[in-house]
C-alpha cells in the first residue's frame, strides 16, 4: 500500500508543477497579449482546447464531462498566474 501512495503522492506533484508551469506560461501570454493590444481571452480558442481535451479523454476511455470540468477549472483558476 506505500508503494502505491507513494506513487499517487509522486503523480500529484507532478501536476502541481505542471499547474505552475501552466499559469507561468498563461501569465507569460497574456502580457504578450497585452503588449499587442490584443484581448486576453479568446473564446474560439477556448472551445478548441475543450474539444481537443474531450476527444483526447473519449480515446483514453475516460469520462470526457469530468475531464472538462477539471480542465474548466485548471483555465479558470489560471488567473491566479498574473497576480
Amino acid at each position: 500500500m506505500k508503494s502505491a501512495r507513494d506513487e499517487l503522492d509522486r503523480i500529484d506533484n507532478a501536476i502541481l508543477a505542471l499547474l505552475g508551469e501552466r499559469g507561468r506560461v498563461v501569465a507569460e501570454l497574456w502580457h504578450q497579449k497585452g503588449a499587442a493590444g490584443m484581448p486576453t481571452m479568446d473564446a474560439e480558442r477556448e472551445r478548441s482546447i475543450f474539444a481537443r481535451l474531450r476527444a483526447q479523454a473519449i480515446q483514453a476511455g475516460m469520462d470526457a464531462d469530468a475531464v472538462e470540468r477539471v480542465f474548466r477549472q485548471v483555465v479558470g483558476g489560471t488567473f491566479w498566474a498574473e497576480r
